[in-house]
């Protein structure tokens, strides 16, 4: 039953049995709020409209791809079309909609999502829909379609690799829409190992439903990726990878801390015992004041080289002042020159002067307790 209701009369209606009648309310119903839902997201991916056939004949394969802003957007999109319930659960998946680690999985986000809106612009992948022109590929995706869309593409955002700008994924750079039959004939000719030729990383996406090399293209695409000597890494969630790289990085500072501070030890007890009272203790407060404007550099520079490099730094100043301390206690050398606390103290003085945010009151007890100021 193709015509609307609006286009049967209703002498023609009473003919019709009343549960297709019914069936056909309901049908029209859900295409009209499917309709309304889609516009909605369309305007949050503004899609280039054109003929998908053409333009995946024109485009090689090795250029459907999106980028990493791409899938941050993506994710804004199904969190808004699961809102809206344009997407929803069903009987293959049973997801909850309040759910946002796991997600639906990449089957309900493509049959729900990618076709139907791909489809309104012309039947390209969602890759050629916002990139008509393409994209080298420099980053294959392999992953399998149980997983849920979310938990996929926090993996993918939290492994990006610094050096990657495309990424070929199948759900996303292969049109959904067109018969690609032709296309995967021959495994070695097709749209993804072309891909993958091209790339210099392959990422591997686990997911909590079960391994991905239960899929025969996964497992042909890691011998692809070992054949062709690719750069293979395992993708791991935000959290899992944030807390490695933390650990990695308190755990070399720990050894450099240690290290620094026993050779100091063993090699300049004499240079220490020399030493006047006030150039010691001039070099620990420098050494003390140098960790914490390293630390500071650390909380915020952006992730990466330079904040290990920062925290490094502050590890060896902190040596350098542990091992001046013990040199002043053991030698019995105390200078006239500033403290630390002499120091916290004109800085909060001065801090005082130029926002008047701190009262007499909590400077004293503020200046009482340098330890703590350094902790904040």
């Amino acid at each position: 039953l193709k015509l609307t209701l609006a286009q049967v009369s209703p002498r023609l209606q009473a003919h019709l049995p009343q549960k297709k009648l019914q069936r056909h309310k309901k049908r029209r119903r859900h295409n009209m709020d499917g309709t309304k839902d889609l516009t909605s997201v369309m305007n949050l991916v503004q899609p280039i409209r054109g003929n998908g056939s053409e333009l995946h004949r024109s485009v090689p394969a090795k250029k459907w791809c999106v980028t990493k802003a791409d899938l941050q957007q993506f994710r804004q999109i199904v969190m808004v079309a699961v809102a809206s319930k344009k997407i929803t659960p069903t009987d293959r998946d049973r997801f909850s909609l309040e759910d946002t680690e796991i997600g639906p999985c990449v089957h309900t986000i493509c049959h729900q999502l990618i076709k139907p809106l791909t489809a309104e612009v012309g039947g390209m992948s969602w890759a050629l829909m916002l990139h008509p022109d393409g994209l080298e590929c420099d980053l294959f995706v392999t992953h399998g379609w149980a997983e849920g869309i979310y938990e996929f593409l926090d993996k993918v955002l939290n492994s990006w690799p610094q050096d990657a700008q495309h990424a070929y994924c199948y759900m996303l750079s292969n049109p959904q829409n067109l018969d690609i039959s032709d296309l995967i004939a021959s495994p070695g000719e097709s749209p993804f190992a072309k891909a993958l030729e091209r790339s210099s990383h392959m990422l591997v996406v686990p997911n909590h439903a079960g391994s991905i090399y239960s899929r025969v293209w996964c497992a042909y695409e890691a011998f692809l990726g070992y054949k062709q000597e690719k750069i293979i890494f395992m993708a791991t969630p935000p959290i899992q990878q944030k807390k490695k790289r933390v650990l990695g990085i308190l755990s070399v500072s720990a050894a450099t801390f240690v290290i620094v501070t026993m050779t100091l030890l063993l090699v300049g007890f004499r240079v220490a015992s020399d030493a006047p009272a006030d150039d010691l203790l001039l070099a620990c407060n420098i050494f003390v004041g140098a960790s914490v404007v390293a630390l500071l550099v650390a909380a915020t520079v952006k992730p990466g080289l330079s904040t290990q490099i920062c925290v490094f730094l502050a590890a060896i100043c902190s040596a350098v002042y542990a091992a001046g301390s013990f040199y002043r206690a053991t030698l019995g050398k105390e200078g006239d020159y500033y403290t630390y606390e002499d120091v916290v103290y004109l800085l909060l003085l001065r801090l005082q002067s130029l926002t008047g945010y701190i009262d007499s009151k909590t400077l004293s007890s503020l200046s009482s307790c340098p330890k703590a100021i350094l902790a904040v």
